[in-house]
């Protein structure tokens, strides 16, 4: 009778998310590892992005582990080539996926031709959560703003090919 009584004493409060991050003061803001999954090795850690070309600061100004969704992230090759990709799952399965068409040698994507036909190894892909977008306050879809803000940065940063590692980019859906 007992521990009916605390299970129901929990259901109680206010449920809280597992990822919830919770500070004692404001958090830094940036790019940083989960400590808990086999992407953090490949986390670019840190709150600026330089561009690759022209040496341009752009500083995040979100706090994100590998367990952010709905975000605009960026992958870099060793060479310093960039792709921008946005999710709304888990940036940590995302980039796993990635991993896997590389290992798969799917050379019909442009990470994995990128990786095979420049000799990288899977290891050597690197990601970092640009921006997160969160549900708006007043409503709105907020699939369609993650990604106009996927598009800013592609045009942001020149991630289109022959400078960055996106093949095409359709801007029809905005219009």
């Amino acid at each position: 009778m007992f521990n009916k009584f605390r299970e129901l004493k929990a259901d109680i409060g206010p449920s809280a998310s597992p990822h919830t991050q919770r500070f004692l003061h404001s958090p830094k803001m940036g790019t940083f590892p989960c400590l808990n999954c086999n992407q953090c090795s490949n986390v670019v850690k840190g709150n600026v992005i330089y561009h690759p070309h022209s040496g341009k600061k752009y500083y995040i100004k979100d706090f994100s582990t590998c367990n952010k969704t709905f975000a605009v992230y960026l992958i870099k090759c060793p060479f310093g080539h960039l792709y921008i990709g946005e999710t709304t799952q888990a940036i940590k399965d995302r980039v796993s996926k990635h991993k896997s068409t590389i290992r798969c040698k799917n050379v019909l994507l442009p990470i994995p031709h990128h990786f095979i036909t420049a000799v990288h190894q899977v290891s050597q892909l690197k990601f970092q959560v640009i921006e997160h977008v969160s549900v708006p306050r007043r409503g709105g879809d907020r699939v369609r703003i993650l990604k106009k803000r996927e598009a800013f940065w592609i045009h942001e940063l020149q991630t289109l090919s022959p400078h960055g590692l996106i093949r095409e980019y359709d801007l029809l859906a905005f219009i």
